[in-house]
Formats: C-alpha cells, structure tokens, sequence
C-alpha cells in the first residue's frame, strides 16, 4: 500500500522534530509532499529533507492536487485559518491537529463544528492519550480490581528551566498570543483526567498563584534588559555578578542545558554562535525579570463530573526538576500511583507495600521515542483513519473539544476568584 500523502502546516519544532521526523523514518508509510511555512530557512531544509514536491509562504496560496490528509502544526493562533479552510474549500476529510485546537472557546467551537458538517475526522494532538502509561492506568480502572474509583491526583511538574523557556520568555508567555496556561500548558491533563474516568467533566474550580517573573519582582534592582548586548557585553560580568536565570550560560556555555527542541524554536542555527546570535538579537535574550509576560506559572483546579466523582490537578512550573507527572488515583480498596518520567505505575498492595503494576512500560517507550511512545503511536493511528483501517481516535475532536471547554472554564474560575465554573458553558450544542 503507497504512503499516505500530507501537506504540512508549520515547519517549526512539531513540524520538523515530530512529523518530519517521522516521514524520514517511515517513508512506507507518510510522504509529506506539500509544506506551508512563513519561514524560508525552516521551509526549503524541511521541503529538502523529505522530499516534498510543493512549499509555499503562505496558506493562502495553498492550492490541493493529490494530498490524502493535512497535518497542522503552526502556532496555535493559525489554527484556525487552516483548519476549517481545510475541510470547507478543499475537501479534506483527514486533519491531524496539533494541540490547542486554537486560543479562544470561539474558535475551538467552530473548528468542531466544522469537521461535524463537513463529515471529516479531526485527530487533536492530545498524545498523552496515547501514552502507554495513562493506558495502562485507565485499562486498569476499567479492571476494577480494587473497586470503584474515587479520586485522581494529577501533577505536572513542567521543570522551572522549561516554563523559563516557554511561559516566560518564549512563545507561550503571553496569554492574547497563546492563550491561558490552562489551555497552552494543561489540556493535555484535563485531556488525561476525562481520558482516565472515561466522562466529560461537569465542571472546575481553580485558584492560580503570583507569578514568579515580572517586572515588580526584579531579582537585583537596576539591571539591563538583556544578558547580552549587541556588542557583546553580558550582564554576568558587570558589578551584580552571575546570575541563575543567565541566557548565555543556560542556551550557549559549555555548560548550556538547552535542549534540540529549545533550540530549534530559538534558530535555525541550532549551533553555539547560532545560539549566540538569537540571544543578542532575539527574544530568549532578555532578562527573566524582564519579559513582559503574564501568563500564570502556577494554579490548582478541582474537576468535577455529574456522579460525584473528583480529581484534583496542580501544576508547579518553578520546581526545579526535569519535566515530569505524577499520577494518584485512589479506589474503594487502595490506591495507584505513578511517575510519568520513570514510566513506572504501582498498586499498593496494603499500606507502604506496592508492587508495580506494568513493568513492560519502560521498554515501550524506549522503543517508540517522544512523549513516552505517544507521538508515534498517535501518528499511527491517524494514518490508519486516513487509510480506512480500524483506528481508535482517543483524541478526536469530539474529545479534544470537551477537554478545551474545560482549560477555558477553569481560566475563568481563576478569573473569578476561585468560583465554581460549568464547562457546557463553553461548548456549543452540537446543532445537529
């Protein structure tokens, strides 16, 4: 059977690291043969890489001559555009989504309502649903073997080096850009608790903390806007001395933490003087106490289904550690618990005594790459959609759209001091 053929939307760190990746990998089985990116440098070394016949700037210019499905994967404020053009002038009845579907509860709405209209099936890059790790915790939820479930603790520790990178100086910092943390860094989690109980939540309540970055709250009074000017003189080294939160040392010392994808968003010179260079002149250059940012760094929300049900989920982006989550979930006769980035679940067996519940979990991932395995195995999955085999579809935009509803309802709830907020309220009936 031929490859599936794809027009990509956004050449940027999902579009390449993720998609492109995969179609190098697994020429048999995705041909990204059409590429749509504003940026020449990232278009023409992806268009390079995989072989793609077409590239354009623009998706205005887009014109559809054989492609079977679309991937999008542009910033989540061009979403929109794509995604309902797509269905509704050229016919695509197979859209990969990256996730958020879009920055507002308008527009999710409608690219929802769109698919239903148009008959076309919508996978939204939720891939923790594909995670064999929450698998496993769901599959054993539907067991049953320790009675009914009572409540879930999910928390995301998004590491305090990353938030840096993305919430505070990067593209997720501002909330009329990306959106509220809620959407931008948790519908994947408010995606999981639904995925977990098997329900769409009835509703949340949510209180967020002080941000920790902001111009109020400088870390040594009068200090520059950057770390590093155009001619090269850095902040460490004058009067104030080093610095925690320094841009040279974390993106371009030999020391730098920075990873492939960071560095990809910063350049398409992905090397030290490339990385220098967008520190001088680029927005990951400026001081941490200086960015202008205002999205929260830190919340809780309690999510609450029709039948009494509960979870509790919190994210912490200053505790410093690698990015991970850790899952609880307790029943009528004990309790689970989980660490994501050890790939590890146990059921406790009887107080402090666990045995662990899948151990084939770490080979699983190791086998399957990002996201814990997730990435490729949502690919997969949609690939088989589009070639009209049996396919799962746990992230479709049916599903997608409910976890939506509830990142924007529990922004609001923080909005309103912690008041309780229904998530229908953000969810068009279906007018069908």
């Amino acid at each position: 059977m031929p490859p599936v053929k794809a027009v990509l939307v956004g050449a940027g760190n999902r579009g390449k690291e993720v998609y492109g990746r995969y179609a190098l990998e697994h020429p048999d089985d995705l041909s990204i043969t059409t590429i749509v990116e504003p940026d020449g440098a990232k278009r023409n070394t992806l268009a390079d890489g995989v072989g793609a016949k077409n590239s354009m700037a623009a998706w205005s210019s887009f014109q559809r001559t054989d492609e079977d499905a679309i991937i999008i994967a542009s910033p989540p404020t061009e979403h929109y555009t794509p995604a309902t053009d797509a269905m509704v002038i050229h016919g695509f009845k197979h859209v990969l989504l990256e996730k958020p579907m879009a920055t507002t509860s308008n527009a999710c709405n409608l690219i929802a309502q769109a698919a239903r209209e148009n008959d076309a099936k919508v996978l939204v890059t939720e891939v923790l649903r594909y995670s064999p790790f929450f698998i496993a915790a769901r599959d054993f939820i539907q067991e049953g073997s320790l009675g009914e479930l009572k409540y879930v603790e999910l928390v995301h520790l998004s590491g305090d080096r990353s938030f840096q990178h993305t919430g505070v100086r990067g593209n997720e910092s501002l909330e009329n850009v990306s959106g509220p943390t809620t959407l931008s860094k948790s519908v994947h989690d408010f995606g999981i608790l639904e995925f977990l109980v098997g329900d769409s939540a009835l509703g949340v309540i949510s209180r967020a903390l002080p941000i920790r970055f902001h111009d109020g709250a400088e870390y040594w009074g009068d200090i520059p806007d950057r770390c590093i000017d155009s001619e090269g003189k850095r902040c460490a080294d004058g009067e104030k001395g080093s610095c925690p939160f320094d841009a040279v040392e974390y993106y371009a010392s030999e020391k730098a933490q920075v990873s492939l994808s960071q560095a990809a968003q910063m350049s398409a010179d992905t090397s030290s003087p490339g990385l220098l260079k967008a520190i001088k002149e680029g927005p990951y250059g400026r001081c941490i106490w200086k960015c202008g940012n205002d999205v929260v760094d830190s919340y809780e929300a309690e999510v609450f289904w029709s039948g009494g049900l509960r979870a509790r989920f919190r994210l912490d982006a200053n505790y410093p550690c690698a990015p991970t989550r850790k899952l609880e979930m307790r029943f009528e006769n004990g309790k689970v618990e989980g660490d994501l980035r050890r790939n590890v679940l146990e059921v406790q067996v009887r107080p402090g005594v666990y045995e662990t519940l899948s151990q084939e979990l770490s080979e699983i991932r190791d086998s399957q790459g990002t996201h814990g395995g997730a990435d490729a195995l949502l690919i997969q999955d949609f690939l088989r959609s589009v070639r009209g085999e049996e396919a799962e579809l746990v992230a479709s935009i049916d599903h997608s759209l409910s976890a939506h509803a509830l990142s924007f309802a529990a922004h609001s709830s923080q909005s309103c001091k912690g008041n309780s907020r229904l998530v229908s309220d953000f969810l068009y009936a279906d007018p069908s």
